[in-house]
């Protein structure tokens, strides 16, 4: 019984060492990811995005780098739909 207990608490801590690693790793790659599109000089496409990952959202994106830049107007929208 005492040896499940143990096991347990190793497994616990065993997991929280291994979320604090990969929420290290995030920030590490979110802060490279930011860098690398603050030197993008941006190419404008639009695209859906999911930003609650619900729901798609149309959204002026950058062809290279990915980043959200912007809201398209109700012209675009309607060539995007083809209304």
């Amino acid at each position: 019984m005492k040896e499940n207990k143990d096991d347990k608490k190793k497994d616990i801590v065993e997991i929280k060492k291994k979320s604090s690693e990969l929420k290290l790793l995030i920030e590490k790659y979110q802060k490279s990811l930011k860098e690398i599109q603050g030197e993008c000089k941006h190419t404008p496409t639009l695209k859906l995005v999911s930003e609650n990952g619900v729901t798609n959202t149309l959204r002026v994106v950058c062809g290279d780098c990915g980043k959200i830049i912007g809201y398209p107007s109700p012209s675009d929208t309607d060539k995007f739909y083809n209304i």
